[in-house]
């Protein structure tokens, strides 16, 4: 196990990846044995480029495939030992985040470590893979990462308090990375089943449930989409359609009645959300802080195949300005909760807007307001 216990850092490591990912090892002495080749994802590196210098320290690349001999999460919550390439989303476990770099300073490469030996190799690291070295050289130990997993349904705690990212692989974490990287972005969910519990939505089925501490980032680079039905399709079809109740998303995001909102924000152009759940937003001041999602002044937002619940006040507001917004095929109900003039959607001062195949239940003040749109 790569525990700390018996494990000591190879002289020379850590080294340092070229342009296109590639490494050599430093001299492996006494060579022939089994080594840990390890990963700080911290300094994964987005090919695409930042949206500026004081993003560096916001993203948080999450594993996506190993080699033979990768330790992973099974998509149950248990570590197993690859036994061939493959997809190995959120490294060994997949709701812990990172750490190589505890009681050493930053790695900045791949670092190896004999299994046998004396110090300490970092208990704590996630990206691991075990490989045999005999009289021939091992090529082809190769780790995938990305900025788009989300693996966990994390929100509970800081990990990297000396950074402004937060949580590896947490939905908080892929807002903050498609803020932060260059160009369109995609959440592509892959929770382990094993985090699934009974739905709230009353589909009668389980979920994935995220409940925020505060306020989820407010979404600010064009071209973000949000995609539940990645988890879907991870995890399979856990939660029922129930007419004019719920879509039956498998992830939902709940405030749980405490927590302040608004639920998600859409701050920049031809953002999606897409078969998610939004859930018990609540306001402390103004009405906007207590909708399930609000698009604010941008052009071109979806909402489709989602279910909005027991928002304080709006379940869905596009206003300032937006255009060409979009709510589809999707459920907002109960609604108001705080606000008798809170709405299923709310349209004041938007432009554009398409609205069909949508069920509206129970909001205490219009299904649909339209005010100088």
């Amino acid at each position: 196990q790569p525990d700390g216990i018996d494990d000591r850092l190879v002289d020379g490591s850590p080294v340092q990846t070229d342009g296109s990912g590639n490494y050599t090892s430093p001299s492996l002495a006494p060579g022939i044995g089994t080594y840990w080749v390890v990963v700080d994802s911290k300094t994964v590196t987005a090919n695409a480029g930042l949206n500026g210098a004081p993003f560096a320290d916001d993203v948080w690349a999450e594993q996506t495939y190993a080699t033979v001999g990768a330790r992973c999460d099974d998509g149950t919550g248990t570590t197993v030992e690859l036994g061939a390439a493959g997809a190995c989303y959120g490294g060994q476990v997949a709701t812990v985040s990172d750490d190589a770099t505890a009681g050493m300073p930053p790695l900045g490469g791949p670092v190896f470590f004999p299994v046998s030996g004396a110090g300490g190799a970092p208990a704590s690291a996630e990206h691991v893979t075990r490989v045999s070295v005999a009289e021939n050289n091992v090529t082809g130990v190769d780790f995938g990462f990305s900025f788009n997993p989300v693996v966990n349904t994390r929100d509970d705690v800081d990990d990297d308090g000396a950074a402004d990212r937060w949580i590896q692989g947490s939905l908080r974490q892929f807002i903050l990375n498609a803020n932060a990287v260059v160009g369109a972005q995609s959440s592509m969910f892959r929770i382990p089943a094993n985090e699934l519990v009974a739905t709230i939505d009353g589909g009668g089925g389980t979920v994935m449930l995220i409940q925020p501490t505060t306020a989820l980032d407010p979404i600010t680079d064009a071209n973000t989409t949000i995609d539940a039905s990645t988890q879907t399709a991870y995890t399979g079809d856990t939660n029922s359609i129930v007419a004019e109740v719920t879509t039956g998303p498998e992830v939902i995001v709940d405030y749980q009645g405490t927590v302040v909102g608004p639920g998600f924000e859409a701050s920049a152009n031809n953002v999606t959300f897409d078969s998610i759940g939004v859930a018990n937003v609540i306001r402390s001041g103004q009405n906007v802080e207590g909708a399930g999602i609000i698009v604010d002044a941008v052009n071109a937002a979806t909402v489709r195949n989602s279910t909005i619940f027991n928002s304080h006040t709006y379940g869905i507001r596009a206003y300032n300005g937006a255009d060409i917004f979009q709510f589809l095929d999707s459920v907002s109900r109960n609604n108001g909760l705080f606000n008798n003039g809170g709405d299923g959607v709310n349209l004041t001062d938007a432009t554009n807007a398409t609205i069909r195949n949508n069920q509206f239940i129970n909001n205490n003040g219009f299904g649909i307001d339209v005010q100088n749109s």
